[in-house]
């Protein structure tokens, strides 16, 4: 039998997301408003900073829930856990990509999306009436 869960951060990281695309939105006011969405914080501004620390917690909560969750429903079910992955989605990633040929840190974020590294474990949810899917990445750029 296998258990999935999708606990989330309930909605403290969606008011943490409102709260500093707000600001995002504010240092760019000519931006069409069909593009407004892809204003962004520098990670070099306090703004950014704060952003940065705060989605971090977020995601630590996020963790936390589902460990709870899982360690909860195991107990009263007197289950042995096999397997106990984690997956943040909708969140930002500090990773290292060659971008022209030079080494970068970069920012990715993956909407709804698992990170793939060689043989990295992880989790291909679908919706509540979909089967979800346990990977192991790939490493394809």
């Amino acid at each position: 039998m296998a258990l999935l869960s999708n606990s989330g951060s309930r909605r403290t990281g969606t008011a943490v997301c409102d709260y500093y695309s707000k600001i995002a939105f504010s240092l760019f006011p000519n931006l069409p408003g069909e593009l407004k969405r892809l204003a962004w914080l520098s990670l070099d501004s306090r703004e950014g900073q704060g952003y940065r620390a705060a989605i971090e917690l977020m995601g630590r909560y996020a963790a936390a829930n589902h460990a709870y969750i899982h360690r909860h429903i195991a107990q009263n079910l007197g289950a042995q856990v096999l397997l106990d992955l984690e997956n943040h989605h909708n969140f930002a990633w500090k990773e290292r990509h060659v971008i022209g040929g030079v080494a970068r840190a970069v920012v990715v974020y993956r909407k709804g999306a698992t990170p793939a590294g060689i043989s990295a474990l992880g989790i291909i949810p679908d919706s509540m009436a979909s089967p979800g899917y346990v990977v192991s990445g790939k490493g394809n750029t």
